[in-house]
């Protein structure tokens, strides 16, 4: 076993088991920006609103028809969506005034999330009802890939660090 000592934190390795990470590690629930997204988007109604959302289903009414979800828990979904920054309101009449829901940049930012996640299903959760997410232009399947920003090597879980 030894304590390795990184940016300031440590951790320690213990030969042939899974790290296990000291008490003194900033790495607390509040601070885990996996559980921020989680929370964010992480509820079956708040993704089933980002997918359509995604697919250009941008009004109340029409995203409420497509889910058969009910007015209030739609409103409360959209305005959670609305404070964490994913999505904005935009108005496209004036009288009566009516508004529809488009991704901010974070919102845009999310799909790789969403995408992941639809993947993880297709493979580990197999339904009957089995759809394949294709890039419209070419045909091909839709992935996501984790990858080194340096290098450009596929990363694994257990080839990574956590760094402060």
């Amino acid at each position: 076993m030894s304590t390795v000592t990184d940016v300031g934190w440590s951790y320690t390795k213990t030969e042939g088991h899974p790290r296990q990470v000291a008490p003194d590690t900033p790495n607390r629930q509040d601070d885990d920006p996996a559980l921020a997204t989680w929370a964010t988007a992480g509820d079956r109604w708040t993704l089933l609103i980002l997918r359509e959302v995604y697919f250009g289903v941008h009004r109340f009414n029409d995203i409420r028809r497509n889910l058969a979800i009910a007015r209030t828990p739609l409103s409360e979904r959209l305005s959670r969506l609305v404070d964490a920054g994913v999505m904005e309101r935009v108005q496209y009449q004036r009288k009566p005034v009516r508004l529809e829901y488009r991704l901010t940049p974070r919102g845009k930012d999310l799909f790789p999330v969403i995408v992941a996640l639809f993947r993880f299903g297709e493979r580990w959760v197999p339904t009957s009802n089995t759809v394949e997410l294709r890039h419209r232009d070419c045909g091909g399947a839709v992935i996501v890939d984790v990858h080194c920003a340096e290098c450009g090597k596929p990363v694994k879980a257990d080839e990574t660090d956590y760094q402060r």
